[in-house]
């Protein structure tokens, strides 16, 4: 769960930083953008790296009809 967080964090902190970017193009700089956006991608990107994703989710088995076939239509080299 802490690496969809953390993606999230950091696209936020992209955005707010490019806000930030957008007011300085304006002539109105609105350093909060900033600071928070800055705050936010480096939280981000330290959940996003640190955290363990866990295991693999087990295999479902939804193709294991196609897979049987396919191995099936395959000759066999002797």
């Amino acid at each position: 769960m802490a690496p969809r967080i953390g993606t999230f964090l950091f696209v936020l902190g992209f955005c707010l930083i490019l806000f930030f970017i957008l007011t300085d193009l304006a002539s109105k700089p609105n350093f909060a953008y900033f600071f928070f956006g800055a705050i936010a991608l480096i939280g981000g990107a330290l959940l996003w790296w640190r955290a363990p994703s866990g295991a693999p989710p087990p295999n479902s088995g939804r193709f294991r009809l196609l897979k049987n076939i396919s191995k099936r239509a395959k000759p066999k080299k002797k």
